[in-house]
C-alpha cells in the first residue's frame, strides 16, 4: 500500500507502507546505490542513493549486516535498484535490504 503522506524526494518514488513478518509496520522504497562510505569511527556505514541527498545508515550491529552490505555493493556495481525498509517513515536507519 502506498502511503499518501509519504514523500520520497522525487515523484514516483513514494514509500510503501507494509507489515514485516512479525506484523510490525515498516516503510519500504526502491533506491539506486550511489556510494557506500566506511567511516573509521562509529558503528554505522553510510550509504548514498541517487534518489536522495540524504545519508542513510546501516548499523554494523544489525544481525544481517554482512548480507545487506553485500546486496548493496552488488546493486551498486550492477546499477540496479534495491528495496530498502525502515521502521519509521522519516528514518535514515536501514533495517532491511531486499
Amino acid at each position: 500500500m502506498l502511503r499518501s503522506g509519504a514523500y520520497s524526494g522525487i515523484p514516483g518514488h513514494a514509500m510503501r507502507d507494509e507489515q514485516n513478518h512479525s506484523g510490525q509496520r515498516r516503510y519500504c522504497r526502491e533506491m539506486t546505490v550511489a556510494d557506500i562510505r566506511f567511516p573509521e569511527e562509529g558503528e554505522v556505514v553510510e550509504v548514498l542513493f541517487l534518489e536522495s541527498a540524504r545519508f542513510y545508515r546501516l548499523q554494523k550491529g544489525n544481525a544481517d549486516y554482512v548480507g545487506m552490505l553485500a546486496r548493496l555493493k552488488d546493486a551498486m556495481t550492477a546499477g540496479e535498484t534495491v528495496t530498502l525498509c525502515f521502521d519509521a517513515i522519516d528514518s535514515d536507519l536501514i533495517e532491511e535490504v531486499c
